[in-house]
């Protein structure tokens, strides 16, 4: 005779609070009760891509068409984070990389150009610098990645750099001309998207440096992070690391190795490391001096 089988059903008495009687709730036994679910049955939602990452996907897909490189060296600038923290005047990191990269790169008119392939392949030297800085804002229950665009940064104040940076992360959407183009852009199919995105980045080298800087900066120093190799669509990208307390930073140039080579652009990095313990520290001392002045002439008034 066959086995005889014998079933035993389990109750778990529930309480009024929705608890069972172990210590399970009644949440958690109808979450099991789910998993008895077949898995083709188990489907999850399509979300569309946010307008905020239409823009990014599209800086990712041309991006990656350049072959660029990324050279970092480790550099000291303990005088430099000293006048800094004793100036009177805030001037925050990112403005003082850029007016530093632009002082040195004024001397090299290879960093002003961009590699072409229409109508063949040639070099554009654009006449000015013109540097592009990322900046993080939260618009419209997004988190977005706006370009903030400065000329001639080598002719601007540390003050009037670091006004411009502070009006670009402050100042509404809508007062931003670049920002609003940026937003209404992201409104467009991708077909649209990309066949701007072409004829920007192709048709023209003016064209093209006016879209895309002759320079980058981005960085996530601020939230104690490292970016190792950001994208980049123009000629050099910048970014740093934290500054800790002995001064020592890790900068970190991205290139286009079509146009240049590693130990040219280890040369820029070095020449970098001086214009910051040089004129950038020049001009940090005189922000001190003046406000010393300044505050020697409130006393005596």
């Amino acid at each position: 005779m066959p086995a005889e089988t014998r079933t035993t059903e389990i109750i778990i008495p529930i309480s009024a609070g929705g608890v069972v009687s172990d210590g399970i709730s009644a949440k958690e036994t109808a979450a099991a009760k789910d998993n008895r679910i077949p898995f083709l049955w188990r489907f999850g939602k399509w979300i569309p891509l946010p307008k905020s990452r239409r823009f990014m996907d599209d800086f990712l897909h041309f991006s990656k068409k350049i072959p660029t490189q990324p050279l970092v060296r480790r550099c000291n600038i303990f005088r430099v984070n000293t006048l800094r923290q004793e100036s009177p005047v805030r001037v925050g990191w990112s403005a003082i990389m850029m007016r530093a990269y632009a002082l040195m790169a004024r001397n090299h008119p290879e960093l002003r150009r961009s590699f072409m392939k229409w109508p063949w392949r040639h070099l554009y030297e654009n006449p000015i610098q013109i540097g592009r800085i990322a900046v993080a804002r939260h618009f419209r229950g997004e988190d977005w990645v706006f370009f903030e665009r400065i000329d001639q940064p080598e002719n601007l104040s540390l003050q009037e750099i670091q006004r411009r940076i502070d009006n670009a992360k402050t100042a509404p959407i809508r007062d931003i001309f670049l920002f609003q183009l940026q937003w209404l852009f992201c409104h467009l199919p991708v077909l649209i998207r990309h066949a701007i995105w072409r004829f920007t980045l192709n048709a023209s080298g003016t064209l093209r440096t006016q879209a895309t800087g002759t320079f980058g900066l981005t960085t996530v120093a601020a939230r104690g992070a490292i970016s190792i190799h950001p994208p980049s669509l123009g000629n050099m990208t910048m970014t740093y690391s934290p500054i800790n307390e002995d001064g020592d930073v890790r900068i970190t140039f991205v290139y286009d190795h079509r146009m240049l080579d590693g130990s040219v652009v280890a040369g820029y990095l070095a020449e970098f490391e001086e214009t910051l313990n040089g004129q950038i520290c020049d001009e940090l001392e005189e922000l001190c001096e003046t406000g010393e002045r300044e505050h020697t002439l409130r006393i005596a008034a």
